[in-house]
């Protein structure tokens, strides 16, 4: 965040900004902030290349 979108908001930071802070603008953005759980499988988790690494 400190290199691409701060400066295309001119800001610099000092300490560091709060999750709610980057959450914030993350959305502004256009992203969408999302927490993954352990217990989530997501697909590709049966492809060929996985399932012979375990």
């Amino acid at each position: 965040m400190e290199l691409e979108l701060f400066p295309c908001i001119q800001m610099k930071v000092a300490k560091g900004i709060s999750l709610s802070t980057a959450c914030h603008w993350l959305i502004k953005e256009g992203f969408q902030y999302t927490a993954h759980k352990k217990t989530l499988y997501y697909d590709g988790h049966e492809r060929p290349d996985v399932v012979q690494y375990h």
